[in-house]
Protein backbone atom coordinates (compact mmCIF):
# COMPACT_ATOMS: atom_id res chain seq x y z
CA UNK A 1 0.00 0.00 0.00
CA UNK A 2 1.08 3.64 -0.36
CA UNK A 3 0.65 6.57 1.71
CA UNK A 4 1.62 9.98 0.18
CA UNK A 5 2.62 12.36 3.33
CA UNK A 6 5.43 12.48 6.04
CA UNK A 7 4.09 13.91 9.21
CA UNK A 8 2.32 12.86 12.01
CA UNK A 9 -0.87 11.67 10.28
CA UNK A 10 1.19 9.63 7.38
CA UNK A 11 3.75 8.29 9.76
CA UNK A 12 0.37 7.27 11.94
CA UNK A 13 -0.90 5.52 9.58
CA UNK A 14 1.58 3.62 7.41
CA UNK A 15 2.39 2.57 11.27
CA UNK A 16 -1.25 1.40 11.90
CA UNK A 17 -1.52 -0.10 7.95
CA UNK A 18 2.35 -2.20 8.40
CA UNK A 19 0.50 -4.70 10.68
CA UNK A 20 -2.14 -5.60 8.24
CA UNK A 21 -0.37 -5.55 4.71
CA UNK A 22 3.10 -7.10 3.18
CA UNK A 23 4.72 -3.64 2.50
CA UNK A 24 4.21 0.27 3.22
CA UNK A 25 5.65 2.75 1.17
CA UNK A 26 5.57 6.12 2.01
CA UNK A 27 5.90 8.71 -0.84
CA UNK A 28 7.35 11.91 0.99
CA UNK A 29 7.92 15.49 -1.37
CA UNK A 30 10.28 16.74 1.50
CA UNK A 31 14.00 14.82 1.88
CA UNK A 32 13.19 14.02 5.45
CA UNK A 33 9.87 13.39 7.36
CA UNK A 34 8.31 16.13 9.47
CA UNK A 35 6.11 14.17 11.98
CA UNK A 36 7.27 13.82 15.21
CA UNK A 37 11.03 12.42 16.38
CA UNK A 38 9.46 9.23 17.95
CA UNK A 39 6.97 8.36 14.87
CA UNK A 40 10.19 8.93 12.50
CA UNK A 41 12.23 6.63 14.99
CA UNK A 42 9.21 3.48 14.81
CA UNK A 43 9.06 3.87 10.81
CA UNK A 44 12.88 3.71 10.24
CA UNK A 45 12.52 0.54 12.85
CA UNK A 46 9.61 -1.30 11.22
CA UNK A 47 10.80 -3.58 8.74
CA UNK A 48 7.57 -3.59 6.43
CA UNK A 49 7.73 0.03 5.72
CA UNK A 50 10.05 2.00 3.19
CA UNK A 51 10.37 5.87 2.48
CA UNK A 52 10.45 7.45 -1.35
CA UNK A 53 12.08 10.91 -0.57
CA UNK A 54 11.94 13.75 -3.25
CA UNK A 55 8.16 12.25 -4.45
CA UNK A 56 5.50 13.49 -5.66
CA UNK A 57 2.17 11.39 -7.17
CA UNK A 58 1.93 12.74 -10.86
CA UNK A 59 -0.46 10.34 -12.20
CA UNK A 60 -3.09 7.24 -10.88
CA UNK A 61 -3.47 3.74 -13.12
CA UNK A 62 -6.03 1.45 -13.53
CA UNK A 63 -8.97 0.75 -15.39
CA UNK A 64 -12.33 -0.92 -12.89
CA UNK A 65 -9.18 -0.70 -9.73
CA UNK A 66 -6.11 0.96 -8.88
CA UNK A 67 -3.17 -0.62 -10.45
CA UNK A 68 -0.10 1.72 -9.89
CA UNK A 69 1.01 5.15 -9.44
CA UNK A 70 3.45 7.40 -11.11
CA UNK A 71 5.93 9.34 -8.92
CA UNK A 72 8.15 12.41 -10.00
CA UNK A 73 11.27 12.97 -8.38
CA UNK A 74 10.36 16.59 -7.25
CA UNK A 75 14.34 17.60 -8.16
CA UNK A 76 15.24 15.31 -11.50
CA UNK A 77 11.31 15.52 -12.86
CA UNK A 78 12.76 11.10 -13.50
CA UNK A 79 8.92 9.15 -13.50
CA UNK A 80 8.81 5.89 -11.99
CA UNK A 81 5.74 3.42 -11.88
CA UNK A 82 5.31 1.85 -8.80
CA UNK A 83 2.53 -1.40 -8.44
CA UNK A 84 -0.04 -0.75 -5.72
CA UNK A 85 -3.60 -1.80 -4.68
CA UNK A 86 -4.16 0.95 -2.68
CA UNK A 87 -3.45 4.45 -1.85
CA UNK A 88 -3.48 7.26 1.63
CA UNK A 89 -3.44 10.38 1.37
CA UNK A 90 -2.43 11.45 4.31
CA UNK A 91 -0.78 15.43 3.71
CA UNK A 92 -1.98 17.21 6.38
CA UNK A 93 -5.42 19.40 7.17
CA UNK A 94 -6.73 22.33 5.46
CA UNK A 95 -9.56 24.46 7.44
CA UNK A 96 -12.85 25.30 5.52
CA UNK A 97 -13.72 28.05 7.50
CA UNK A 98 -14.12 30.75 4.60
CA UNK A 99 -17.36 32.01 5.59
CA UNK A 100 -15.91 32.78 8.98
CA UNK A 101 -12.93 34.70 7.67
CA UNK A 102 -14.91 38.63 8.33
CA UNK A 103 -16.73 37.26 11.48
CA UNK A 104 -13.92 35.95 14.15
CA UNK A 105 -9.97 35.40 14.29
CA UNK A 106 -8.36 32.85 11.98
CA UNK A 107 -4.72 31.78 11.93
CA UNK A 108 -2.25 31.97 8.97
CA UNK A 109 -3.53 28.87 7.98
CA UNK A 110 -7.35 29.43 8.30
CA UNK A 111 -7.53 28.03 11.58
CA UNK A 112 -10.76 29.58 14.27
CA UNK A 113 -8.26 30.90 16.85
CA UNK A 114 -10.12 30.46 20.46
CA UNK A 115 -9.44 29.75 24.12
CA UNK A 116 -11.43 26.64 25.22
CA UNK A 117 -13.13 26.76 22.21
CA UNK A 118 -14.56 30.39 22.66
CA UNK A 119 -13.39 32.83 20.02
CA UNK A 120 -13.41 36.56 20.35
CA UNK A 121 -16.63 36.83 19.80
CA UNK A 122 -18.73 36.61 22.84
CA UNK A 123 -21.53 33.94 22.27
CA UNK A 124 -19.65 32.15 18.89
CA UNK A 125 -17.56 29.28 20.17
CA UNK A 126 -16.38 26.57 17.93
CA UNK A 127 -15.50 22.60 17.80
CA UNK A 128 -13.53 20.01 16.20
CA UNK A 129 -10.93 20.37 13.32
CA UNK A 130 -11.69 23.43 12.01
CA UNK A 131 -10.47 25.00 15.49
CA UNK A 132 -6.27 26.00 16.00
CA UNK A 133 -4.84 22.72 17.88
CA UNK A 134 -2.28 20.33 17.79
CA UNK A 135 -3.93 17.14 17.65
CA UNK A 136 -6.77 16.18 14.88
CA UNK A 137 -8.44 13.36 15.82
CA UNK A 138 -12.03 12.31 16.65
CA UNK A 139 -11.19 11.99 20.30
CA UNK A 140 -10.25 15.90 20.82
CA UNK A 141 -13.13 17.09 18.44
CA UNK A 142 -15.53 15.42 21.06
CA UNK A 143 -13.82 16.90 23.36
CA UNK A 144 -13.95 20.01 22.09
CA UNK A 145 -17.86 19.69 21.45
CA UNK A 146 -18.37 19.20 24.81
CA UNK A 147 -16.36 22.27 26.08
CA UNK A 148 -18.12 24.48 23.48
CA UNK A 149 -21.61 22.79 24.85
CA UNK A 150 -20.63 23.36 28.21
CA UNK A 151 -19.66 27.05 27.47
CA UNK A 152 -22.22 27.88 25.38
CA UNK A 153 -25.28 26.61 28.03
CA UNK A 154 -23.18 29.20 30.74
CA UNK A 155 -23.77 31.95 28.35
CA UNK A 156 -27.16 31.15 27.66
CA UNK A 157 -27.73 31.23 31.44
CA UNK A 158 -26.20 34.48 32.32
Amino acid sequence: VIIVGGGNSAQQEAILLSGYCKSVTMVQNLDKLTGEASGIELINKTENISVLYNKKVVELIGTDKLEAIVIEDVNTLEKQVLNTDGVFVAIGHMANNEPFKNICDLDENGFIISNECMTNINGLYVAGDCRQKKIRQISTAIADGTLASVAAISYLDK
